[in-house]
């Protein structure tokens, strides 16, 4: 018999993925996320962090101790934090799975951040690496990760093959980016699935399915019109988003500035062949080495920053008839939320023109029915949603859906 226990992403959060899955043979943890909003209850990064692991568990950032000390590995699905975040407090030589590009990303923000305290630290962890194709064998368990296309390269769900039957794990993924996994998360799973753990992201919200095609059409047609700076928010490790406005700019006669963070992402990536990753010097430059000439000449210039960040804003005073286009989900936390406001009121002190031009990183409600249609899965965890009830009316049709508490265990 295999044992699910649901820690997060569960209980209308998004984000915060903590699973454990144990049989006879091994006990493994799907994720280790941050739960972000609960987070912000409780805690504030660097003015007010957990003093230990007990006040993380106390809040219900994670669970007891005894959960997870005994796990076998923890898989990370891809390099978002509320996916990984809380692996800085497993066990010493705790062994972490992932992706080839996850460990850079994961490894390269490890170098740069200088405190070592409870949620920064992973040097006491063990990391290893696998890309699609490969088959990871713990106890009487075997995982094949998949590649899926998200909001961040890298991203895998997996097939768990348990004794009790297959479980398929999404992890966060779309099926309307550009990027065409060369295996398919449903290949060859038709029929067979006991068990679909599935985020639900957009399930139950007001949703404008674009495409990376449409951003790239629409934000060409708003930036073409510009005399000013233009200023582009994405979120720091979209490099598909990043590779978009790069082709943008250059369609439009611009050259590309990041912020010190976009720099990091291009930096962290640039040595992982598999990848399109813009080219330092000729694609994209460094804001902090351009921003005099920004400065003086604005209308040459795109600049590509992230998290809503007004530090830029300030200090090039962007001129009016300058754009600002948000190409990110708009803020869902009280933090960003604010930080998004202060950003906006800059923006309008400018004269600074605003738009909204994105496509989401997960997956639409129709293409989850089409998924469920396709592989027929016996049942259905709804995961990662603010609505888990339309959740389960979306697929009412198709198949039993369950939904979670914090701590509810699923046998199969």
């Amino acid at each position: 018999m295999v044992k699910l226990r649901f820690y997060g992403g569960v209980e209308g959060s998004i984000g915060g993925n903590q699973i454990v899955l144990e049989d006879e043979s091994a006990t493994l943890l799907l994720d280790f996320g941050l739960n972000y909003r609960l987070w912000s209850s409780y805690f504030e990064f660097i003015f007010s962090e957990p003093e230990n692991v007990e006040e993380v568990i106390r809040v219900g950032l994670a669970p007891d101790l005894q959960a997870i000390d005994s796990i076998d590995a923890c898989l990370i699905s891809h390099a978002h934090t509320d996916h990984w975040r809380l692996i800085t407090m497993l066990p010493e030589g705790s062994r972490i799975l992932l992706g080839e590009c996850t460990y850079r990303i994961i490894s390269g923000w490890s170098k740069r951040v200088r405190r070592r305290t409870l949620l920064y630290r992973t040097s006491h962890l063990r990391f290893d690496t696998f890309r699609t194709g490969s088959t990871i064998r713990i106890g009487g368990i075997d995982i094949k990760p998949i590649s899926v296309d998200h909001s961040i390269p890298g991203a895998y769900g997996f097939h768990i093959y348990t004794p009790s039957g297959l479980i398929v794990y999404t992890g966060d993924f779309r099926l309307h980016g550009r990027f065409k996994p060369r295996i398919d998360l449903c290949e060859g799973v038709e029929d067979q699935v006991s068990l679909l753990i599935c985020e639900g992201t957009n399930v139950g919200r007001l949703v404008e399915p674009m495409s990376e095609s449409d951003v790239d059409a629409r934000a060409s047609s708003i930036i073409q019109r510009c005399r000013g700076l233009v200023i582009v928010d994405i979120a720091p490790a979209d490099l598909d988003r990043l590779n978009t406005m790069v082709g943008v700019a250059h369609k439009t006669g611009r050259e590309v500035l990041c912020s010190d963070r976009i720099m990091d992402t291009v930096t962290d990536l640039s040595g992982d062949r598999s990848l399109k990753v813009p080219r330092i010097g000729d694609d994209v430059k460094s804001f902090e080495e351009f921003k005099d000439d920004c400065i003086r000449n604005p209308e040459k210039y795109m600049l590509i920053t992230c998290l809503y960040s007004e530090r830029e804003v300030r200090r090039i005073k962007p001129p009016p008839g300058s754009i600002y286009l948000l190409s990110c989900s708009e803020p869902f936390e009280e933090e960003r939320e604010i930080a998004f406001n202060r950003l906006l009121n800059w923006l309008n002190t400018f004269g600074v023109s605003i738009y909204h031009v994105h496509s989401s990183g997960h997956i639409y409600p129709l293409d989850i029915r089409e998924i469920v249609e396709r592989i027929k899965p016996r049942t259905v965890a709804a995961i990662h949603t603010e609505y888990p009830d339309a959740f389960r009316s979306l697929l009412s049709d198709l198949t039993k859906v369950y939904t979670f508490r914090r701590g509810d265990e699923f046998k199969i």
